[in-house]
C-alpha cells in the first residue's frame, strides 16, 4: 500500500464510517469476520484477516464487475496512521450489520422487564466502577 493509495482511501473511509453511523448506508455480513456494501458503482468491504473479529483489519474496494481496484490493509509490524480509521470502519461495519444498537435495546428492555416482574433487584446503567 503505498502512501498515495492510503491518502485517497482513508478519506472515503472517514465518510463511510459517518453516513453508516448516520444511518445512510447499511453493511452485510459477508461471512465471519467480514463485511460487505454494495453500491450500484461497486462494493467495498472490510474484514478481520486473521478471521478472528480482532486486528489485523483489511479493507477492499471493487468496482463493478467485482475485480478489487484498492486495497488497505494494517501491517502488524508497522504503526500506521491509518490502522484506527480501519478499527472504526470495522466496527461500524459489523455494528451495522449485525444490527447491534437494537440488540442491545432489545436486551435492555427484556432484562427491565424480568427486574419490573420480580420486584427484584433493580440495576443501575451506570457501571459499578
Amino acid at each position: 500500500m503505498t502512501s498515495d493509495s492510503a491518502d485517497r482511501i482513508v478519506p472515503l473511509l472517514l465518510r463511510l464510517i459517518a453516513a453508516t453511523k448516520n444511518g445512510m448506508l447499511k453493511w452485510e455480513a459477508a461471512e465471519e469476520a467480514a463485511f460487505i456494501l454494495s453500491r450500484p458503482q461497486g462494493s467495498a468491504t472490510i474484514r478481520s484477516i486473521d478471521g478472528d473479529g480482532s486486528p489485523p483489519y483489511s479493507f477492499g474496494l471493487l468496482n463493478e464487475e467485482g475485480l478489487i481496484i484498492e486495497t488497505l490493509t494494517e501491517d502488524p509490524n508497522f504503526n500506521n496512521t491509518w490502522d484506527t480509521t480501519l478499527a472504526e470502519m470495522y466496527a461500524t461495519a459489523r455494528a451495522s450489520a449485525l444490527n447491534l444498537d437494537a440488540a442491545i435495546a432489545k436486551w435492555l428492555k427484556d432484562v427491565r422487564e424480568l427486574e419490573q416482574k420480580r420486584g427484584g433487584a433493580q440495576f443501575s446503567d451506570e457501571p459499578p466502577f
